[in-house]
């Protein structure tokens, strides 16, 4: 379970902000229902301390509930009290509350959280092939996906390559990984040490590692071709 938690109300404009926020940057967190499962009163006393405020710093007084209660802020009631009270009462407790481990952040605004969050590491990565930079060549070009450059935390490296008609990449093959390669559209010859593989789309192609190989378009219009690699920091050595 993800250490970093938020006690979320899904009808708060200001806690589903927050959480955009934090699932914008990929972070793994508990989304806790506070109205649901509220948290208990001793943890309502410890995200106070985290805050460096009183109970009362944090409880809902506008809500009809408190006055209902016959609750006032000028109660001489002991912190523990009032933490009881938003325990038996979570529509009380203000929101959205973030936990990062022993720290704790108000969600009012928003960014507020962004404090708590850097010792939070993303677990996914989210790219844009139209934002990705291509690196051109006179045979075509590639468009990388994901690697170690672009997710230190990526265990394998991922690409689209277009190779235009008539043209070849240079023979090469990579010392520290395999290389699989799913033909989106058009068709190659792909050429493997001593084997020759004709390939169109919806074929893939397993290259060992250590193999020497490349591709030649010999059709008319250009092949593109998804290439995954079991390694993030492939490397790639070039015969010609």
């Amino acid at each position: 379970m993800a250490d970093l938690k938020i006690y979320h109300n899904p009808d708060c404009s200001k806690s589903r902000a927050t959480l955009q926020l934090i699932q914008e940057r990929g972070l793994p967190v508990n989304i806790i229902n506070y109205l649901k499962n509220p948290p208990t009163a001793a943890e309502i006393y410890g995200m106070c301390q985290g805050l460096s405020v009183r109970p009362t710093d944090i409880i809902r007084s506008k809500e009809n509930k408190f006055d209902s209660l016959g609750l006032s802020i000028d109660h001489q009631l002991t912190d523990e009290e009032w933490c009881q009270i938003m325990f038996n009462n979570p529509v009380l407790i203000e929101r959205p509350l973030v936990v990062n481990g022993d720290q704790v952040a108000l969600g009012r605004p928003p960014e507020q959280v962004l404090e708590i969050l850097g010792e939070c590491q993303p677990v996914t990565t989210l790219t844009d092939m139209d934002k990705q930079a291509s690196l051109d060549f006179d045979w075509g070009a590639i468009k990388w996906l994901c690697n170690s450059q672009i997710d230190s935390q990526a265990q394998m490296t991922f690409g689209i390559v277009h190779i235009n008609p008539g043209e070849s990449n240079p023979i090469h093959y990579h010392p520290n990984c395999e290389e699989l390669i799913y033909v989106i559209s058009g068709q190659c010859e792909h050429s493997l040490s001593s084997e020759v593989h004709q390939l169109k789309a919806g074929m893939m192609l397993r290259i060992p590692q250590g193999v020497k190989h490349n591709a030649t378009n010999n059709g008319q219009e250009p092949v593109s071709m998804v290439i995954c690699y079991s390694s993030a920091d492939r490397q790639t050595v070039f015969i010609e």
